[in-house]
Order: structure tokens, then C-alpha cells, then sequence
């Protein structure tokens, strides 16, 4: 969600994404596999991911290939989300309490599930791991080439080369020039940074980044 946001791609499925990745906790979980209690946790974390990424991948097709806007299909697959896990919850499905009163999973094995830090609760380590994963994922975003690279609108490569581009209507406005500059000014390597717009402002470069009009540059190349 955050790195969909970043993108300047409003992504509102984190419902529908919930949704599938318990049905793949489910899938991994229920089952005793007779496995040590870490790598069942783990495995239910990683069906959890898979299900849910799977599923967000099927708006970003949508929106790369014929153009359908993000917000609405999101939106309409949550409900989709939602049914499907009605679906595989409710007898006679495999995943599903027999002879429960709602639709409901079976209990999941207890190698698969995280202790419990205070008796007589719920309470488990799952917010810590949900916090220690933002913290990590915070860092790889705003402290690593992975995370710079991500906010660079695009990356020209050719054999030894590469080149950062920025793309904006215009740099007229001190708001939209820090917001454009930012992302290649923490790129520590030493190839050509540039921001093309149609209004490049008054300013030619920007601590080594050139500011170019959009159409000087295309008839250029």
C-alpha cells in the first residue's frame, strides 16, 4: 500500500488483501505438518503474502494493460475478496468448521500459531512483527538504492550507462521542485540525473541535476 501510495497509485484493496492472505494463512496453518513451530509460523506468514500479493497483482494488470483505474477496481474487488473467503470458510468446503453455526475456518494447528504473552488473552507477538516489518520496510524505502530507485519515475540502462529521469508538468513551483529533486539527490552514483518537464523553471541544473524542457529534449535526442 505504502509503496503503491509513493507511487502515486491509490490502492484501497488492503481489505480484499487481508482477506487473501488468511485464506492462505488458512491453507498453511490448519494443517499439522509435523514441522518445528518457527517454520510453520513462517510458512503461514509467507502463504499469507503470497495470496495477498497475487491478489493486488490482479488491479496492477488492469491498470498496465487496458487502463482499468485502480480506485475502482480495488474497491469492487474487496467484495469479491470478502465472498470468495465466505466461500472457502463455509461446510462443505475443506477449509471450513463442520457443523458450525457461521461460516467459519478450522482451529489452526498449534505449531502454527504465535504465543501467547499474557495468559488469559489474545495477546501475541503479532503487533511487534507488524511494527519491526514497518520499521524495515521504512528503511529499505528511504535508506537503500532498492528504496531511491523505486521513487525515480525511470531508469535508462545501455551496456555501462544508466540515466535517472523525473518526470513533471513543471518546476516553476518550489514545492514540486524539492518533491522531484529529492529522490535523485540521494542517489549516490554519478550518472546523469535530470528532470524533464514542460515549464523547467528559471534554473538550467540543480546541484548537478539538469532541469530540461520536455520538447528541447525530445527534439535534441
Amino acid at each position: 500500500m505504502a509503496l503503491g501510495i509513493k507511487a502515486g497509485v491509490w490502492n484501497t484493496g488492503i481489505e480484499g488483501y487481508m482477506y487473501l492472505g488468511a485464506i492462505g494463512a488458512a491453507i498453511a496453518g490448519i494443517p499439522n505438518l509435523g514441522i518445528p513451530k518457527f517454520f510453520h509460523i513462517l510458512l503461514v506468514f509467507l502463504c499469507a503474502m503470497v495470496f495477498a500479493g497475487v491478489w493486488g497483482f490482479i488491479p496492477g494488470v488492469l491498470r498496465a494493460r487496458v487502463g482499468v483505474n485502480e480506485v475502482t477496481s480495488t474497491i469492487m474487488l474487496n467484495y469479491v475478496a470478502i465472498y470468495l473467503t465466505t466461500w472457502f470458510v463455509s461446510d462443505p468446503q475443506p477449509l471450513a468448521e463442520p457443523d458450525s453455526f457461521y461460516p467459519m475456518s478450522k482451529q489452526f494447528a498449534d505449531s502454527a500459531l504465535l504465543p501467547i504473552l499474557k495468559q488469559g488473552t489474545s495477546f501475541h507477538p503479532g503487533v511487534f512483527i507488524g511494527i519491526g516489518i514497518c520499521i524495515l520496510f521504512s528503511f529499505i524505502l528511504f535508506h537503500t538504492s532498492f528504496g531511491f530507485n523505486s521513487e525515480v519515475d525511470f531508469i535508462a540502462t545501455k551496456a555501462d550507462s544508466k540515466m535517472y529521469v523525473q518526470v513533471t508538468e513543471s518546476m516553476t513551483s518550489e514545492e514540486v521542485r524539492k518533491r522531484e529533486l529529492a529522490p535523485l539527490q540521494k542517489i549516490r552514483d554519478n550518472y546523469e540525473k535530470m528532470v524533464l518537464s514542460l515549464e523547467p523553471g528559471l534554473e538550467t541544473t540543480y546541484e548537478g541535476i539538469r532541469s530540461v524542457q520536455l520538447i528541447d529534449w525530445l527534439l535534441a535526442e
